[in-house]
């Protein structure tokens, strides 16, 4: 603001306007859904901070699903803020239990990898050790290990296992032994067997009503999800959809994207994913995998997160997932299989020697318009994640008009007159002006085009666009190259 004239000590009077600046900032925080035990501190169903893993163990109980997320979600991405709906068990559901039979006609010395939801569980067999003694023993390591999600109870030979959480979450607590086998130094001592019965039973997942509900306006670009139910991919889809109550439409603009992941067969992800058409939800498929769902759920959200708030339009990065424990080496999808997935709305994955997990493509479970036809539009996320960072450059410029009045021509206002525009300096600024940043960052093309195609007009105190038409850089997703050769070019 000018100083007023009647102000007459001389001197240097300054200030800082920061009305002109277009933030340069593309998301929002993170956010995970997930189960606390009765351990835990925090409040059900109402967003929390979390800067630490200790925190989470604080606030959701340690090895809890909620706990666990974060753990993933820390490891794999630091700078994001991350925020947790914490989630009470349903007071109706029920745990999921498995159990390790050991059986034994002469122990030798040697150690168990057993390996339980994708973590490491060293075992020590001594020489002559009986069942009932190995048993315990397999009881002790688990229970050593408070990050695991489940507790261990041996009885004579038989170990029973007990899901920390009750509900869907506990049946896909994946067991079995020598993940890394002979070659990774991984052997079960001769003379001892186990007999894995996989853990099942759990059932009643929490209703997610008041944990949505609590999200209100509150901007969260990147959502892991731990479900994969119709009933709960619904739930979490309708949030964020395009209508006006949801999260992507014009009375709220605070999008966002979950993402999840499916463990299953090839057979059962393609049968699940044609039952899926939701551009904001994205599905990562795997067969077999050692790691929960819901802890590569927060890896995935985490490495999206980190590379499309930085890079909307570019493929999402390759590194691995932290913490995270793939498929064995006959589990894994082949190119062929994973373009399957991607056929049939389920992003994809890919898994190295050492079993490390990574982003091949993340598709959205988007495949049809709304008549049915097949429609390829939302298949890559980084169309949405562009959008969203296009439409807040919009609405960061547009908001130094909120208190500007309109005229037709302002050539022949007095001097001095302020918060005074025209509609077409307005479009240059807000509308041309924000394109060319786009263009500036990457994320779109065609800047003539884009001037040429733009419909608008002023309908009273209102602008009124008809056709925004932004041309979207397209991530390199493939090379198809012939490569011809001669034995001798003499």
């Amino acid at each position: 603001m000018a100083l007023d004239p009647s102000f007459k000590t001389p001197g240097w009077y300054a200030q800082v306007d920061a009305s002109q600046n277009i933030s340069s900032a593309t998301g929002e925080p993170r956010l995970i859904f997930g189960q606390k035990t009765a351990a835990g501190a925090a409040t059900a169903d109402t967003p929390v901070l979390v800067t630490s893993e200790s925190s989470a163990i604080t606030l959701f109980g340690q090895g809890s699903q909620a706990h666990l997320m974060c753990k993933r979600a820390l490891a794999n991405n630091r700078t994001i803020p991350l925020y947790v709906i914490p989630l009470d068990d349903d007071g109706g559901a029920t745990q999921a239990t498995g159990t390790i039979t050991v059986s034994v006609t002469t122990a030798e010395a040697g150690t168990i990898a057993l390996y339980v939801a994708g973590q490491k569980v060293s075992v020590a067999v001594a020489d002559g050790d009986a069942d009932t003694a190995i048993a315990s023993a397999i009881e002790s390591a688990i229970n050593a290990n408070n990050d695991l999600p489940l507790t261990a109870s041996a009885a004579l030979a038989v170990v029973t296992l007990t899901a920390k959480n009750a509900g869907t979450v506990g049946n896909e607590l994946d067991l079995r032994q020598n993940y890394f086998g002979l070659a990774g130094g991984e052997s079960t001592p001769v003379g001892v067997s186990l007999a894995i019965v996989a853990m099942a039973g759990g059932a009643t997942d929490p209703s997610l009503t008041n944990a949505i509900a609590s999200m209100g306006d509150t901007g969260y670009d990147y959502i892991a999800f731990p479900y994969t139910s119709a009933t709960e991919l619904n739930a979490i889809g309708a949030e964020l959809d395009d209508t006006d109550s949801g999260r992507w439409g014009k009375l709220r603009q605070v999008y966002g994207h979950a993402f999840a992941c499916k463990v299953d067969s090839l057979a059962n992800l393609t049968t699940f994913g044609a039952t899926r058409n939701d551009q904001h939800v994205s599905v990562l498929g795997l067969a077999s995998c050692p790691s929960p769902s819901f802890e590569v759920a927060a890896a995935l959200m985490s490495v999206a997160a980190g590379s499309l708030s930085a890079r909307p339009a570019n493929p999402i990065s390759k590194a691995a997932f932290a913490g995270i424990l793939g498929p064995s080496q006959t589990d894994r999808f082949t190119a062929t299989e994973r373009n399957t997935l991607l056929n049939n709305g389920l992003a994809s994955a890919l898994v190295s020697t050492t079993g490390q997990v990574s982003v091949d493509l993340c598709a959205t479970t988007y495949q049809q318009d709304a008549l049915g036809n097949d429609d390829d539009a939302y298949f890559q996320v980084q169309t949405l994640a562009t959008n969203q960072a296009l439409l807040r450059v919009w609405k960061q410029r547009s908001a130094k008009y909120a208190e500007f009045s309109l005229v037709s021509d302002d050539k022949r206002l007095r001097a001095g007159v302020s918060k005074v525009t025209t509609a077409k300096k307005v479009v240059g600024d807000v509308l041309i002006g924000g394109y060319r940043e786009g263009i500036r960052n990457g994320w779109v093309e065609d800047m003539d085009g884009f001037v040429e195609r733009l419909n608008w007009s002023l309908q009273g105190s209102r602008i009124v666009v008809s056709e925004l038409p932004a041309d979207l850089a397209n991530p390199l997703r493939q090379w198809d190259v012939t490569l011809a050769f001669q034995l001798d070019f003499s």
